[in-house]
């Protein structure tokens, strides 16, 4: 008896458009079994019979709409690479298409009519760990609703076909050398030979026949000890093994997406290749001429590139970054905090120099305002507290009066007693606080910051209080010298009293004086 299970999935496949022949073979019955259960074992299947349904047939409408849709994507953005018939198979595959590639292929071949013949090309193959190519691609592609051109960097291990991508804004000799060390490092190691066509940051000049080396690369490769190996002008088949993946990644990585930042597409394309969007998509796919998964083969050959150095050799990046309102910039996916000066300025723009462990900020007078540490524990988030601590203190500066402001900042330890004030006399509160500062004129500031504490104490927070208490306790003017004691006189010694005879002499005239007066009378009246 058959089971139930096996008659459903039976007429299940039937309902689809499959052939006994596929039945049998994929549920792994005999045909006559598969007759059976479909009421037709004395009669055969005829393989031009019109009446059978192709198994795309249901899935045609779908096709044309995704033919249509990537038709207006490339009237929007005329570079972009029309999308590929894997891919249109892997989409209707998700929608219940259980035919097989083929048959989408050529309808697809159908819809779109005639490609160009292909030229012919040698092909040839490298040892293990021997050779490496790297090349850059160009792309205009949507970024938060903007056409942005990117330009990707590619670098291929050429024997396991293992590949890095990454995009940069740009191809400058400071971007290639961190492009190197990034792939470096996801490869695992440094291939014995890299192969590049005749960048102007990699060549500065043609000497003989023979390509020279700008002196920054060739410290660079000097570095990692790998050999630097330069293409004839328009050989472009010596480096095809990068250059023909850049076509894999056009048909089946950039179509029908959509990106928020430059770190949206990296990330992105980071688990394209990983094979975490799809299992057989990246670095994880079948590659067509090895047969092999890249991964796999990668794992092997690994163990047989050199070792990365201790150090990295590397210029510092220097980028400019918009400062947020936030008082944060954006790099690498991580925000880092910057002075709030840096908002109030009508050109909110920064420099931002980048090594490997630190991130460096500069206004664009050359001034250094911020410096931190890049994260290495997946944060992203990196706050200076200072930077924070000045937003406070900017705000709490502006929410107060000046009255206010200056009477703080000269008695700092006085704000239970503002507090106090303000709640006690209310809207008055600006008289009393500018009768209490022209108090600091007649005592010591310390002395009215001892009155404030002790009024705050005494639960009577006013200026007269304050006043008061001053008043008794550290007097001013006449009522402050009748508190010192007398002032002492000079010390002259023992005085002799002398005799009370002599007084009598003062009222006694003196006869020599009486005479001397009678010759001047005389000498007068000669004259006269």
């Amino acid at each position: 008896m058959i089971p139930d299970e096996i008659r459903q999935r039976v007429l299940k496949l039937k309902a689809l458009g499959r052939g006994i022949r596929w039945i049998a073979r994929n549920l792994k019955l005999s045909r006559n079994t598969v007759r059976v259960i479909l009421g037709t074992k004395l009669e055969k299947e005829d393989p031009k019979d019109p009446s059978r349904q192709s198994p795309i047939e249901p899935f045609k409408g779908q096709i044309e709409e995704i033919l249509k849709k990537d038709e207006e994507i490339r009237k929007r953005n005329p570079s972009a690479r029309p999308i590929t018939a894997i891919r249109i198979f892997k989409t209707i595959r998700n929608l219940g298409y259980l035919g097989g590639r083929t048959i989408v292929d050529e309808y697809v071949r159908e819809l779109r009519g005639p490609t160009k013949p292909l030229r012919p090309s040698a092909r040839f193959e490298t040892g293990i760990a021997e050779e490496a190519q790297q090349d850059w691609s160009a792309y205009r592609v949507e970024i938060a609703g903007k056409i942005i051109l990117v330009q990707v960097f590619s670098m291929i291990l050429c024997w396991s076909r293992f590949q890095f991508f990454k995009a940069f804004l740009d191809q400058k000799l400071h971007t290639l050398l961190w492009a190197h060390v990034e792939a470096f490092r996801y490869l695992g190691g440094v291939p014995w030979k890299i192969v590049y066509d005749r960048q102007a940051t990699i060549v500065s000049c043609t000497i003989g026949g023979k390509p020279l080396l700008t002196d920054e690369f060739r410290q660079f490769s000097e570095h990692y000890g790998y050999e630097v190996f330069i293409c004839e002008p328009g050989h472009c088949e010596r480096k095809g093994k990068v250059e023909k993946p850049f076509d894999y990644f056009e048909k089946c990585f950039l179509p029908h997406r959509t990106f928020h930042s430059l770190d949206d597409f990296n990330g992105q394309l980071l688990r394209w290749l990983e094979g975490l969007e799809e299992p057989d998509e990246g670095n994880h796919r079948v590659h067509g001429t090895t047969g092999a998964v890249p991964h796999e083969r990668w794992l092997e050959e690994k163990k047989y590139l050199y070792d990365l150095p201790a150090t990295d050799h590397l210029p510092r990046k220097t980028e400019t970054r918009h400062v947020d309102h936030d008082c944060t910039i954006s790099v690498g996916g991580v925000r880092y905090s910057v002075p709030a000066r840096l908002v109030e300025r009508r050109d909110k723009q920064v420099w931002v120099a980048m090594g490997e462990d630190d991130l460096l900020v500069y206004d664009k007078g050359g001034e250094l305002v911020a410096q931190h540490r890049r994260p290495t524990d997946g944060s992203h988030l990196v706050i200076d507290e200072d930077h924070y601590k000045e937003i406070q203190r900017r705000k709490h500066a502006a929410r107060l009066p000046d009255l206010e402001r200056r009477f703080l900042e000269r008695f700092p330890d006085a704000q239970g007693f503002l507090d106090g004030l303000k709640a006690t006399v209310r809207s008055i509160a600006p008289i009393h606080l500018k009768e209490i500062l022209d108090l600091v004129r007649r005592y010591a500031p310390e002395d009215v910051a001892a009155a404030l504490r002790e009024a705050q104490a005494h639960a009577t927070t006013t200026a007269g209080y304050v006043r008061e208490l001053l008043s008794r306790t550290r007097p001013t003017g006449f009522l402050r010298e009748l508190g010192k004691e007398p002032p002492q006189g000079l010390t002259l010694g023992s005085v002799d009293p002398g005799d009370a005879r002599g007084y009598g002499q003062i009222f006694t005239p003196d006869p020599e004086e009486e005479r001397k007066d009678g010759h001047d009378d005389d000498d007068d009246d000669k004259h006269a």
